[in-house]
């Protein structure tokens, strides 16, 4: 009998050392996807920064030619 639990807990222990060894890598995993998610999100809000200042910058030329028209 005793052995027997002996024997259960060293499956249970490896198991679950297993498992712990999965979800480590899983939250590794999950970080680099985030990162990535991130990353590309900055870079779109990067580029709709540089849309805005560029159509404004137009927009103002466009003003200034017609002001001195």
């Amino acid at each position: 009998m005793e052995t027997q639990r002996k024997e259960d807990n060293d499956r249970l222990g490896k198991r679950l050392n297993s498992i712990e060894t999965n979800v480590s890598q899983l939250r590794k995993d999950v970080g680099w996807i985030k990162g990535k998610l991130e990353s590309k999100q900055e870079s779109k809000d990067k580029m709709l920064n540089v849309s805005i200042l560029g159509a404004s910058t137009v927009a103002i030329i466009i003003s200034l030619i017609a002001l001195f028209n």
